[in-house]
């Protein structure tokens, strides 16, 4: 008994590690493909190292959903083939320990990351979203507020820039301001711009300019020219931050806004005000936040008779599987979805079956290997 819980803690460990190493590789794979290879307009527009991390944050449990799965897949699947290639599963059975002590430490993580899975996937998934469609309102906001060689109109305000960098440097900058009395103009031979998205607030550090303020009521022939060396000029931006982050997709709704629009469909409602107007994809994203969570679980399952099968000549085997077989399930996925939004197919089936069918081929193989029956 003792030797059977000291192989399943070093096995879970084992699978543990394997997994993390897949995950943090699938993740950066994914990440540079979506991210940093737009680095470039994005700097260009005022994205910085904190929305950068923002992004990040946002990112990673949008992807987990799918990237979890697999690296659990290749964990256990490494894991055990390792096992295999060194004769410790023949060195297990001398000992009299059966290959269920392989399954039940797999099995028991697998069912942690489900777990974990549906929570990211029926309660963070959709705040990242809405967070990461905030964060680029405000870049966009940020990068359009002022560009070069445009005259930008705020409220009673008109700003004009003749060159921007990167870094938020200005040269040239007429800034015209009819929000005060009396009214004045500013021009200044650079300045540098930042914007406190929390107070709506646009900061100009001007140097080495001059201020015309015009004549006022009450000395209608006084007109003043005011030479400063520095000088710090604010205004709100509220209007222009305001940028739309209602959830108006699928994937951004939380699962009681999903079932109210359900219904609205089922009531005639053409659904105007949403991106979206195709009942079935609300309908299709309420069946995947309670699907995919349970992926996990079954690639466990079919983790184990997939490193079992085949000779001890190669570690690869079990993980080369395991990539087809995950290839496979995403691949059958998108086409059962396929289906139910041409309507071949209840969007039920389209997320259910899959599993179902996964389900039967782990199954399958744990008797092929002889783990359905084996003590």
């Amino acid at each position: 008994m003792r030797g059977s819980r000291t192989l399943a803690w070093s096995l879970a460990r084992e699978i543990v590690q394997y997994t993390l190493v897949g995950f943090a590789a699938a993740s950066v794979v994914l990440l540079s493909q979506n991210l940093l290879r737009r680095m470039d307009e994005l700097t260009a527009v005022g994205f910085g190292w904190a929305d950068l991390l923002v992004v990040l944050r946002c990112l990673v449990p949008m992807l987990a959903a799918y990237t979890i799965p697999v690296a659990l897949l290749f964990g256990a699947a490494l894991a055990i083939r390792r096992r295999v290639s060194d004769s410790e599963i023949l060195a297990m059975r001398a000992c009299g320990l059966g290959l269920r002590s392989l399954v039940m430490p797999t099995l028991v993580i697998g069912a942690g990351v489900t777990a974990a899975s549906a929570w990211l996937l029926i309660g963070v998934e959709h705040e990242a979203r809405r967070d990461l469609i905030r964060l680029f309102n405000a870049v966009a906001a940020r990068g359009s507020i002022l560009q070069a060689g445009d005259f930008r109109g705020i409220g009673n305000r008109v700003i004009y820039v003749a060159e921007r960098d990167r870094d938020n440097r200005l040269e040239g900058v007429m800034i015209s301001d009819r929000s005060q009395d009396p009214p004045f103009l500013i021009f200044a031979e650079a300045g540098r711009l930042s914007l406190d998205e929390e107070s709506a607030l646009l900061h100009l550090e001007l140097g080495e300019g001059e201020m015309h303020i015009a004549a006022d009521e009450l000395d209608t022939q006084r007109y003043r020219r005011v030479l400063f060396r520095s000088f710090d000029y604010s205004l709100d931006v509220t209007s222009l931050l305001a940028g739309d982050a209602r959830p108006v997709r699928p994937k951004q709704m939380t699962l009681a806004e999903l079932r109210q629009v359900v219904a609205r469909a089922r009531s005639g409602d053409p659904l105007h005000d949403l991106k979206k107007k195709e009942p079935v994809l609300y309908e299709l994203e309420i069946h995947r936040r309670f699907a995919l969570p349970w992926v996990p679980l079954l690639f466990a399952i079919a983790a184990v008779p997939l490193a079992l099968l085949g000779g001890r000549g190669s570690r690869a085997w079990g993980p080369a599987v395991c990539v087809g077989l995950a290839f496979g399930f995403y691949a059958v996925l998108g086409l059962a979805q396929y289906f139910a939004r041409e309507g071949w197919l209840a969007p039920a089936l389209a997320f259910w079956l899959p599993n179902a069918l996964l389900l039967g081929i782990s199954l399958f193989l744990l008797r092929r290997t002889g783990l359905g029956g084996s003590t």
